[in-house]
């Protein structure tokens, strides 16, 4: 079973990989989370805590969808 800290790390992974292959082709633009950063001048620590604070966005995000969907199907809290 996958759980969301497989999730997490999985998207920490594709997010970090995006931001290297805009770097990797000289893409000086890239739009995260309504920000707009320059690849081209990150640092590999820069990357991946720009892709940690991304995925838990959107892990968190899609956890509170989750929990949302469930308490409208009237499941208790916590239980999905």
């Amino acid at each position: 079973m996958v759980t969301w800290r497989d999730l997490y790390a999985q998207e920490i992974d594709r997010q970090a990989e995006v931001i290297r292959n805009a770097r990797r082709i000289g893409q000086t633009w890239l739009v995260i989370n309504g920000r707009t950063v320059d690849p081209t001048r990150m640092s590999e620590r820069e990357i991946l805590d720009t892709a940690r604070k991304e995925a838990e966005r959107l892990i968190n995000y899609t956890i509170n969808l989750e929990r949302e969907a469930a308490r409208k199907r009237g499941a208790p809290d916590g239980e999905e």
